[in-house]
């Protein structure tokens, strides 16, 4: 496995997608500049704020990306163990007591119908944000641990565990519907669900082969659902599995 590590970089997940490397490189920074998560929101700090990890994946067809992106989350509550106690936020946040310690994102290169490439990445927040606005919605690494955060360790466990969580996915499978429960900030918990500007109240239930989110609407109906995602409640009243 292939570590490069970049002192300084517009987005990681951009310097895989747009290199020629082999599958398993994985690129590491403390310092992003203009990396995003879903739907083009920004992910980037002061250099030292947050890591930036991408991993060019490797045997993920089209069909089982969503729930790649799934196991990337397990991959990294484990990984985390050690410093703090994170959850999942379904689709692809890490959530700490309600707050965002992190996201996921996967970015895919086509040729026509044919999937090039995929690359995984994940940014943590190390060290608390500068902006005061985000700290009452955001929690850094630094401020759930005692001790001293080593990141090249940190990061170097992040890709270690990544890789045995994509490696079992991709030859033996990962038990996704079973392990949700464990990992999730939400499980069987009420939650505000946000969909194309309409906010909706579900219970989550779980979630399916393939990632998608399966939830029960005010009315009792349970619906699977790819799209959209579990909101953040900054009350302080957000259940999250302690």
């Amino acid at each position: 496995m292939d570590y490069i590590f970049l002192d300084e970089i517009d987005s990681t997940n951009r310097y895989l997608l747009e290199g020629s490397f082999p599958d398993g490189t994985i690129a590491i920074t403390f310092n992003q500049t203009a990396g995003h998560g879903r739907s083009g929101r920004v992910w980037q700090g002061a250099a030292g704020q947050a890591m930036a990890l991408s991993m060019q994946l490797k045997g993920v067809v089209r069909e089982k990306l969503m729930g790649a992106q799934i196991v990337a989350g397990y991959a990294m509550v484990e990984a985390l163990s050690s410093y703090c106690d994170a959850r999942l936020k379904w689709p692809n946040d890490l959530v700490h007591a309600g707050k965002k310690l992190g996201g996921l994102i996967i970015e895919t290169k086509f040729s026509g119908d044919t999937l090039e490439k995929a690359v995984f990445g994940v940014g943590v927040n190390i060290n608390p944000p500068q902006e005061l606005e985000i700290r009452g919605r955001a929690v850094s690494i630094s401020e759930l641990y005692d001790g001293k955060i080593e990141q090249n360790e940190l990061a170097t466990k992040c890709a270690d565990v990544l890789q045995e969580w994509f490696e079992e996915y991709v030859s033996v499978g990962v038990d996704i519907v079973g392990q949700w429960a464990a990992y999730s900030a939400n499980y069987m918990k009420p939650v505000k669900f946000h969909l194309q500007g309409v906010v909706s109240e579900v219970t989550e239930l779980g979630v399916d082969d393939n990632g998608q989110l399966i939830m029960r609407d005010s009315s009792g109906v349970e619906r699977i659902i790819g799209e959209g995602e579990i909101g953040y409640d900054f009350s302080g009243k957000s259940g999250v599995n302690l």
